[in-house]
């Protein structure tokens, strides 16, 4: 049997909706095609958080192992992205944004729809 493709998961959004993905992902796990961790979580109000050992999904506001990263969701992409690069190269990075529209400016655009431009991995 082959091994099961271990993906890492970065969160922008830690409100409701990605806490009860972190939920759902931790529920149904053993039924998915791959296995997973939550390496990074990046929350408007508690700040952003990174760890390649896995944070645990459960807390994903602040584990003390964590290296706290400070900034809205594309300044926490740009500054995280790099430091899993070699799983980025491998396809096992999987960034989830559970982020409201920016309904002020009714761009229907998601608050971080710039970090592909300003995080865009150099490697």
């Amino acid at each position: 049997m082959a091994a099961r493709p271990r993906l890492q998961i970065v969160l922008v959004g830690a409100g409701h909706v990605g806490r009860r993905l972190l939920t759902l992902l931790a529920e149904i796990g053993d039924r998915l095609p791959f296995d997973w961790s939550l390496v990074g979580v990046c929350s408007r109000t508690r700040g952003g958080w990174l760890d390649a050992a896995g944070i645990d999904p459960r807390r994903p506001d602040g584990p003390p192992a964590a290296a706290a990263l400070a900034g809205d969701g594309a300044a926490f992409l740009a500054a995280a992205l790099p430091a899993l690069a070699a799983a980025c190269r491998e396809g096992r990075v999987v960034v989830v944004e559970t982020t409201v529209l920016d309904a002020a400016r009714a761009s229907r655009r998601p608050r971080t729809s710039g970090w592909r431009s300003t995080a865009a991995p150099t490697w």
